[in-house]
């Protein structure tokens, strides 16, 4: 049975596409060339490598694992039911073992609408406020008159985006209101956070099947631009961070997987959660900064873990 596997790092940009007024263009040549550079880390699934460049469509195989659920991949798809690996549901979220995980990935993927739902921020932070998760003053605009007018720093971020692209910080004294309206009128909504000062950056990944199955959670490696570079496999949570707050990203990953699993998703996907000082220099975590209703690095990390370790220990995925 052939397998491709489609390298669209860049998915976010076809989601834009499709949901909002745009326009949006292309990346730029540098940047399609990191894209397909880092695309071929997910040969680590195995089968056939399509990476950004190569022509499309490529040629047809009997399964299809994407980074993300587009209209396209979709299109390509052979109509053939999908037929997960059995696990019995569960109401504590379980950790799928090394094959049957990865087999997985194969066989379950969402409606691509279903995914650009998913993966609008928006639904992410409608969670977070339903939690109690989201942070101080934390909204989303679809007008300049909405932003915040305080002292503070703040982040204006797109629906969809991805690597640090797509968002502007600003504040009263450097307010980038044209570079706003400009974003506003071609996602038509943004998500605006105050910006805080991280301490360390953690993912924990998981699969939506027939039950919400999540890992451990891992660090992440980001500059302070957004654009992420390493991630950091090690289960132990001894070089990850203190186990009180591996605990709160664990419990925060299962909510989301079950909010995932109720709007009609299945397949992989991944939160980002971090910890920030307040003005008194005290520790806060954020439970949840954005979920991923698609494959991340951390993922391809932990694939590459288990290959590369198969016995445990600390994996690094560097980009």
């Amino acid at each position: 049975m052939s397998r491709l596997v489609i390298g669209n790092l860049a998915a976010e940009l076809d989601m834009a596409r499709a949901a909002t007024p745009g326009p949006h263009p292309d990346v730029s040549p540098a940047a399609s060339a990191v894209i397909r550079r880092h695309a071929q880390l997910l040969s680590v699934f195995g089968g056939h490598l399509w990476r950004p460049g190569d022509p499309w469509p490529p040629e047809p195989a009997d399964h299809i694992l994407a980074w993300a659920e587009t209209d396209g991949v979709t299109a390509i798809r052979a109509p053939a039911p999908s037929s997960p690996v059995p696990c019995p549901p569960s109401p504590v979220p379980c950790v799928l073992s090394s094959g049957d995980w990865k087999e997985n990935l194969w066989q379950l993927h969402p409606d691509p609408a279903i995914a650009r739902r998913c993966n609008d921020r928006r639904f992410a932070f409608a969670l977070a406020e339903k939690n109690g998760w989201s942070l101080p003053g934390a909204r989303v605009i679809t007008s300049l008159g909405e932003l915040p007018s305080d002292s503070l720093r703040w982040i204006a971020k797109a629906p969809f985006s991805a690597a640090g692209r797509e968002r502007v910080r600003f504040s009263s004294a450097d307010p980038q209101r044209k570079r706003i309206e400009r974003l506003l009128s071609r996602f038509a909504a943004l998500l605006v956070e105050p910006w805080v000062a991280r301490a360390a950056d953690l993912g924990c990944a998981g699969l939506v099947a027939d039950a919400v199955h999540v890992f451990p959670p891992h660090r992440l490696d980001i500059e302070g631009s957004g654009v992420f570079r390493a991630a950091v496999i090690d289960d132990s949570g001894a070089t990850i961070a203190h186990q009180t707050y591996l605990t709160k990203v664990v419990d925060t990953a299962a909510a989301a997987g079950d909010a995932l699993r109720a709007a009609g998703y299945r397949g992989p996907f991944s939160i980002d959660a971090y910890l920030w000082r307040d003005d008194t220099g005290s520790l806060r975590l954020q439970r949840m900064s954005e979920i991923n209703a698609r494959l991340t690095f951390g993922l391809v990390a932990r694939a590459a873990a288990e290959r590369e370790c198969p016995g445990g220990g600390r994996y690094e995925l560097r980009l």
